[in-house]
């Protein structure tokens, strides 16, 4: 989802640079796993910022995401200092 609203500003230095931090991302996530509850919360956290880009409100939209990749990249450290 993030690189399809990425592709929206059509700068190929963006997508290129997403692109390269999502197959990181994977690759971090297949050696932990998540509880259900995030995941659930995440996805409603995508739904949230979907409508923020419908309603036109970019700049919102622009802070929603970066907050929201920024908790999820906590959670992941703790979760990682959780496993040993």
């Amino acid at each position: 989802m993030h690189e399809a609203i990425i592709e929206c500003c059509q700068n190929s230095f963006f997508i290129d640079a997403l692109k390269r931090l999502d197959r990181l991302r994977r690759l971090i996530d297949y050696r932990q796993m998540l509880d259900r509850n995030s995941a659930r919360e995440r996805c409603r956290e995508h739904i949230e910022l979907l409508d923020l880009i419908l309603a036109g409100k970019n700049e919102e939209a622009s802070r929603y995401m970066a907050r929201h990749v920024q908790d999820l990249s906590r959670l992941k450290i703790v979760a990682r200092e959780q496993r040993g």
